[in-house]
């Protein structure tokens, strides 16, 4: 085996390494995409309620000791 089909066996084994690592790459991608697209879903929804926990917070909470009922009531 001469010197050119060595480079040339080395030459098919890298290219054939970086096809590889170019789907790996491209399958990585669009996994880090899929879970930028999923926390930015569950951000909105703490978001939501967040704001759902603090209306029904106001909603609940008396505005002065004087508005609220004694227990027996």
């Amino acid at each position: 085996m001469d010197q050119n089909e060595k480079l040339a066996r080395r030459l098919n084994k890298v290219e054939i390494a970086l096809t590889h690592l170019q789907n790996d790459f491209e399958a990585l991608n669009e996994t880090v995409l899929l879970f930028s697209k999923r926390f930015e879903q569950m951000q909105a929804n703490v978001e939501r309620l967040t704001t759902q926990i603090e209306q029904s917070t106001e909603a609940t909470e008396p505005e002065s000791l004087e508005d609220e009922k004694p227990p027996h009531y």
